[in-house]
């Protein structure tokens, strides 16, 4: 995957982590990170060459961009978490079934489709929170 491949993918996977969380536009986006980020502060023209796919966050605005947005880092950087040896993959593309899905699946009874990792991060978002509920009214 190409430099520029990677800040567009990137590009998306921020556009959507901001509609997740209701952040409608760059300048909203300035506004909380600068509320949020410890370091010297960012400029609109700095996010919105985020959203436009032309230059990435550096570590320590990563970091906070992140806890912001309420997502991995890994996963908004690169399109992956944090250990996972496969490759990044390009907006659009999914991840074939592991053998280990292969071989649950008909033990299970289950239908798994491949879905692409955004999709996979708000799930698991969804899951993480409706168990945390679960175990709150227990």
């Amino acid at each position: 995957m190409t430099t520029k491949q990677l800040k567009a993918a990137f590009a998306e996977r921020l556009s959507r982590s901001m509609k997740r969380r209701n952040i409608s536009n760059g300048a909203e986006l300035c506004r909380r990170f600068n509320l949020l980020h410890p370091g010297a502060e960012v400029t609109d023209q700095a996010i919105y060459k985020w959203l436009d796919g032309k230059t990435m966050p550096r570590p320590d605005n990563l970091r906070t961009l992140a806890k912001l947005l309420e997502v991995d880092k890994h996963w908004l950087a690169y399109g992956l978490s944090e250990g996972t040896k496969a490759k990044p993959l390009a907006p659009g593309e999914n991840y074939p079934l592991s053998a280990e899905t292969i071989e649950w699946v008909p033990k299970m009874g289950a239908l798994i489709l491949t879905i692409n990792l955004e999709d996979r991060a708000g799930f698991q978002e969804v899951t993480v929170r409706v168990a945390s509920q679960k175990g709150e009214e227990s």
